[in-house]
């Protein structure tokens, strides 16, 4: 926390570019500005630097804030240009800009094929389009889905495809709160998603972009095979896959649930916390040895292959891959720089890898990687502190849960902001599960050692593994049916995360420094927070909105009243299911509606003297009755009249089309309605319609 007794600037000289870079891309990515601008900025700004180099040195102090905003305008329209290249969208040759329907596309598989419901699923890359029966080269990345009846197990990494299928544009499901797979995929460079039926598509051969990719995913097999053999139990060798190398596609959906509402969940997922806690508790280990003269040289070496082999054995995945950068330049600033501090380290790994990939801001990963480790770094010493045992191994274990306690500081606004919830048992979860992991990890490690020498010995240790593993799901799921366990449906906006970061900030200053002032400060951060909320809530408290939600093959459509919520639908709506938690829950948490009560849907609806007609293929009506007034009228379920003769029937402001007509429905109606020109709204293209009331 020295970092506070001194001008900021100065001691994280980096942090200034980095802030400038970040700005830059925020800029450019949400309000869309002409990137000329920022050419025309770089090129006054570099001027202005390289006269600054000229200007004698009697009137440099007094030009040094000139000097001063040139560098940070420099830095902005570097990060506008960073993330505008960087969208594959802006690429002359993204295959986007020449593709049409009916043109054959020829793509390469970045990754095995795995099983997803009927379907096969893996990301690939396009490498040339046919236009005009003429193969032209092309680049960017799609979603692609083969049909399982027609898919050969052996295609993986490296295969080459053509297809004739339709490519579509991923989209978002568009309801309120809903997640932005759009964007997510985007980021990756993925814009559009095939599904490949039988004689559909031909294999043309085997293309290997990368071997070194290549062999990651043959030692990820084989770490896979080998964990199955060693770890027969499917609980067990699930979570052991999900803890070594990030594999999550065998977990149960419940037992991953238990591990979220008890705030373990790092544990099984591959981030930049999980990695953090394998540095952490080496950092801890060679510690107990710091005396010794071979620790100067032994330390750097074994923790850069334990962290590196560790990447790779998990397959070099990008969220990882970035931790095990960000903890190789803290090593090696460590070596090579005793004088410099954690915290301009992580601010200049932090700017390599904006330069490197600047969407990577909008990683959630990211972020909470960052987070953890300031928080590690500011706050283990201090917490560690607290309490000292004379028994070195008790002292140890304390140690390791000091850096778990830690890592919650700065992460916590970031987990309610993104997840909508905080574990109350998150504590005494860490204090059991965060050692007892390590430990397990540790051990899968030394099994896959020991395994590759004599079998025998790998089963033994498996059934040892197993045991721990076996022992600590029973805990998380135990703890998990506690009461009270979960804080869940927390909504705060962008602007109380902001004040929930400045009131730690100042609260950790007020604690180690004890000042006064800072005190006061982090005191009118958190009542800002409280009074943002308690003004959102008497908003909610007006609200009369009706949803029609966007949900494939279901009609939903729900009526807010304050905070309560009556739910109309063609099935029943379990809290515990998917179509809740993917769909209808985000909506509940940022509109704070509770108590939901579930209804069939009705033919007929007037809520707040707005009519509402419900037209499905099971209602018939006869073509000569009177033009009814209707404000709304919604057709589900591939409704069985003719446009027309709907219009007939009713006299509307607007027809909605909601998720539960098939795509060629939506196409008929639509195709309907080129000469009736009717206000015609669709969910699956539009999103979720939403009207107050």
């Amino acid at each position: 926390m020295d970092v506070f007794n001194k001008k900021i600037w100065k001691t994280i000289p980096s942090l200034r570019i980095v802030i400038g870079l970040i700005s830059g891309i925020l800029l450019e990515f949400y309000f869309n500005t002409p990137i000329v601008y920022f050419y025309i900025a770089i090129v006054v700004c570099a001027v202005i630097l390289l006269l600054y180099l000229f200007v004698p040195l009697k009137f440099r102090f007094k030009s040094e804030r000139i000097n001063g905003i040139a560098i940070n305008i420099f830095c902005i329209s570097l990060g506008a240009l960073l993330v505008f290249y960087n969208n594959i969208e802006h690429q002359k040759q993204w295959f986007g800009n020449n593709f049409k329907e009916g043109n054959k596309i020829q793509f390469t598989l970045q990754e095995p094929l795995v099983l997803k419901n009927n379907y096969y699923k893996a990301i690939a890359s396009i490498d040339a389009i046919e236009i005009d029966h003429k193969w032209v080269k092309a680049i960017g990345g799609i979603l692609v889905y083969i049909r399982k009846d027609s898919t050969p197990v052996k295609y993986g990494y490296g295969c080459t495809i053509i297809t004739n299928a339709a490519l579509n544009t991923i989209s978002n499901a568009g309801n309120p709160g809903g997640f932005n797979y759009t964007r997510y995929c985007l980021f990756q460079g993925i814009t559009h998603q095939v599904f490949i039926n039988q004689n559909q598509y031909v294999y043309t051969g085997n293309r290997i972009p990368s071997k070194l990719y290549f062999y990651l995913f043959k030692i990820r097999d084989h770490v896979l095979n080998s964990l199955k053999r060693y770890l027969p139990d499917r609980s067990a060798y699930s979570i052991g896959e999900a803890l070594l190398i990030g594999y999550r596609n065998d977990l149960d959906t419940e037992l991953v649930k238990a591990y979220s509402n008890t705030g373990v969940v790092h544990i099984i997922a591959i981030s930049g916390m999980h990695l953090g806690m394998l540095y952490g508790t080496l950092i801890l280990f060679f510690n107990l040895f710091r005396r010794k003269k071979w620790v100067v040289i032994a330390k750097p070496i074994v923790i850069l292959v334990i962290l590196w082999g560790f990447t790779l054995i998990a397959g070099a995945v990008p969220s990882i891959l970035r931790s095990a950068f960000m903890f190789t330049f803290i090593l090696f600033s460590e070596i090579f720089n005793k004088k410099s501090n954690i915290y301009n380290t992580l601010s200049l790994s932090a700017l390599c890898m904006i330069v490197f990939n600047p969407f990577c801001i909008w990683d959630v990963g990211f972020q909470l990687s960052y987070a953890a480790v300031l928080s590690i770094s500011m706050f283990s010493k201090s917490i560690s502190s607290w309490i000292v045992f004379k028994n070195k191994i008790l002292q140890y274990i304390w140690n390791l849960n000091a850096i778990t306690i830690a890592a919650q500081v700065w992460t916590f606004p970031l987990i309610i902001y993104y997840f909508h919830q905080f574990p109350r048992l998150v504590l005494i979860s860490n204090l059991v599960v965060v050692p007892l992991s390590c430990i397990i990890l540790y051990g899968e490690i030394f099994m896959l050692f020991i395994g590759s020498i004599a079998t025998s010995a790998g089963m033994v240790v498996g059934k040892i593994i197993q045991l721990s593993i076996n022992g600590m799901n029973l805990f998380i799921i135990n703890m998990s049916a506690l009461k009270p366990g979960t804080w869940e449906g927390i909504k705060i906006t962008p602007l109380q995360t902001i004040f929930l970061f400045c009131f730690i900030a100042f609260s950790s200053i007020w604690l180690l420094h004890k000042s006064k002032r800072h005190l006061f400060i982090a005191l009118a951060f958190m009542l800002s927070t409280v009074s943002i909320r308690f003004m959102d809530y008497l908003v909610i408290n007006q609200q009369h909105r009706l949803i029609v939600y966007n949900i494939p093959k279901y009609s939903v459509i729900e009526v807010s009243d304050g905070s309560s919520s009556t739910c109309y639908t063609d099935t029943g709506i379990d809290k515990s299911s998917f179509l809740y938690n993917f769909h209808l829950k985000p909506a509940h948490i940022i509109n704070r509606t509770e108590n939901l009560t579930s209804f069939g849907i009705p033919n007929y609806m007037e809520i707040n003297n707005t009519r509402t007609v419900i037209i499905n293929r099971h209602i018939k009506a006869n073509i000569n009755s009177s033009n009814i007034t209707a404000d709304l009228v919604i057709l589900s379920h591939n409704p069985g009249m003719p446009l027309q003769q709907i219009v007939n029937l009713f006299h509307c402001s607007k027809i909605i089309i909601d998720g539960s007509n098939s795509m060629w429905k939506t196409q008929l109606i639509t195709k309907e309605n080129e000469g009736l020109h009717l206000p015609l709204y669709k969910t699956q293209s539009n999103g979720a319609f939403i009207k107050e009331l």
